[in-house]
């Protein structure tokens, strides 16, 4: 929410589709100027607009169905822990000027976050997802997927992941196939590094052992 305000788009206003709709869209456009997304629930906007959670839920039905808004479910396991409801139109900047007017520039967005937030703070909510599927992944693997999908461009302003086409950015199944990747990197028929160094190490006795025959051998023809 910008100083008590919801940002609406003209393009909303005249949708006669959601007319009915049109005052839950811009509340949620106002609780998602922070974060980029929304996690109220349906019962919270029940008692906002004094109406049944069947009511919202079907409202919200209706804004997707028309693509005004995207949906994900936070889960742990098959346990759905929150939903995060994001505008598929976004604002990329508020600023405001000497005044204290706000400016504000608008753009279509198929990405899944706006740059209201610093950039370290991004990253930490996203660190913080990835705590979900520590009983799925093995840490390294963790640490390397953070490490890739945080990657900024030239301005910082944007990481890899909110800059990726297909959004919302699904994190489970990214991570499957972080992890196919990273086995095909590290070459599947390789023999792991313990392997390789048993083998070495049989290589060189292999080699000793030859050069003792030989030294025999060498002892026998001269006496």
């Amino acid at each position: 929410m910008v100083q008590g305000y919801g940002i609406a788009f003209n393009e909303w206003i005249f949708d006669e589709r959601i007319k009915n709709e049109l005052r839950l869209l811009i509340y949620i456009s106002s609780l998602t100027a922070e974060k980029g997304f929304c996690y109220a629930s349906n019962e919270h906007f029940a008692v906002k607009f004094k109406t049944t959670t069947v009511t919202i839920s079907r409202q919200i039905n209706k804004l997707l169905k028309f693509k005004y808004l995207d949906i994900q479910y936070i889960k742990n396991g098959n346990v759905v822990k929150s939903r995060h409801l994001r505008l598929t139109k976004m604002l990329t900047a508020v600023n405001k000027n000497v005044n204290g007017a706000v400016n504000i520039n608008v753009k279509d967005n198929n990405t899944s976050n706006i740059n209201i937030t610093s950039i370290n703070k991004r990253k930490s909510e996203f660190k913080n997802s990835l705590s979900l599927f520590l009983n799925d992944f093995d840490k390294d693997l963790l640490n390397d997927f953070y490490s890739y999908w945080t990657e900024h461009n030239e301005k910082g302003k944007k990481m890899r992941f909110e800059m990726s086409k297909n959004q919302p950015f699904n994190i489970k199944r990214r991570l499957g196939t972080f992890l196919k990747n990273r086995n095909k990197w590290k070459g599947e028929n390789k023999k792991p590094v313990y392997m390789a160094n048993r083998q070495t190490e049989q290589e060189v006795k292999k080699t000793y052992n030859n050069l003792s025959v030989a030294s025999q051998e060498i002892l026998k023809s001269m006496q």
